[in-house]
């Protein structure tokens, strides 16, 4: 009996600081934040787009310039990466980086049904990691950085 009340006190403690961490950033995410590494995803999509080299700065400079002063650092990451936002730079960068976010809540959802389906997660399961998920840093910054998920 002891030991239940240690696990459910234990459950709460963990619930409260992830919510503490998750209210913290709920005005990052309801203004859709700069997201840096989608800057630089979209920057290198651009250079790929005007076949330009990829890994050098002065080419994302002249990449973003001009272009809504897109947020991006240098491009670290995979060629893939910028393949793989190679369409959206068609839209203007406000609107592919809005539509970004919107994805990444998507896929995090459809992430949480597929999960449920395979392991076979009752409804209220569902629910509750849908809802418990978002506490995690892992998921949010995700949201915040614009990273690939």
């Amino acid at each position: 009996m002891q030991h239940t009340y240690l696990k459910t006190a234990l459950l709460v403690l963990i619930i409260l600081l992830g919510l503490a961490g998750f209210v913290r950033t709920i005005p990052s995410l309801i203004r859709i934040p700069e997201q840096l590494d989608f800057g630089a995803y979209y920057v290198a999509a651009r250079l790929l787009n005007a076949e330009l080299p990829l890994y050098r700065p002065s080419s994302a400079d002249r990449a973003a310039a001009g272009v809504d002063q897109i947020p991006h650092s240098g491009y670290i990451y995979p060629p893939f990466f910028a393949a793989v936002l190679r369409p959206l730079v068609r839209l203007p960068f406000r609107t592919a980086e809005t539509l970004w976010f919107g994805l990444n809540i998507l896929w995090y959802t459809l992430t949480v049904i597929l999960l449920g389906r395979i392991f076979e997660l009752t409804l209220a399961t569902r629910l509750a990691l849908l809802a418990l998920g978002v506490l995690l840093p892992a998921v949010y910054d995700t949201w915040l950085l614009g990273k690939l998920a």
